[in-house]
């Protein structure tokens, strides 16, 4: 979709950030990594942090920098004021996120309702594994391997163990 306007509602769309030569993305649902968010002061630590600096943190971790991917955000702007997703924006981003992920050796899911969408299981059952069977319907998604990890705000306040372990198995995987 190259267009700059949602094809549903005709909103301005959020464009995803990071090269398109990235051998790996991110697929985020809504877009918290793409535009700059408000800062939150972490439970585990003294200052203020926001989705993106965690992510590149926890990046920084396991030897990989943020430049390596592709950010995709699957709701292609921000939600409306009531907070209640548009059922066909969401659809017309899951194609654009398709399209985006083409080619990747390796995706990132956060969050639990793409991790419903694509898999049929709740996100506690698969977090941090890759093997996961996607739905029938999604089946067509050309990546070999995807990781469903949770979004990085629920990280502000359970912090980042199993987050860290699954990007440390994603690694592992993918033989960076």
């Amino acid at each position: 979709m190259t267009s700059q306007h949602c094809p549903s509602c005709a909103e301005e769309v959020v464009p995803n950030s990071g090269s398109e030569e990235c051998d790996y993305a991110i697929v985020e649902e809504f877009p918290e990594l793409v535009l700059p968010t408000p800062a939150m002061l972490s439970k585990y630590q003294r200052d203020e942090w926001t989705p993106k600096k965690i992510l590149v943190n926890e990046l920084d971790k396991i030897g990989m920098v943020i430049q390596q991917f592709r950010i995709i955000t699957v709701y292609p702007h921000l939600p409306p004021e009531n907070g209640a997703p548009n059922a066909n924006c969401y659809q017309s981003g899951l194609i654009r996120a398709e399209e985006a992920m083409t080619g990747k050796k390796g995706v990132i899911v956060l969050g639990v309702n793409l991790c419903k969408l694509l898999t049929n299981y709740e996100l506690k059952q698969v977090q941090g594994l890759s093997n996961v069977e996607l739905r029938d319907e999604c089946k067509p998604y050309p990546v070999p391997i995807m990781m469903f990890l949770s979004t990085i705000r629920t990280l502000y306040s359970s912090g980042a163990g199993e987050f860290s372990l699954g990007l440390k198995r994603f690694v592992n995987q993918i033989g960076e």
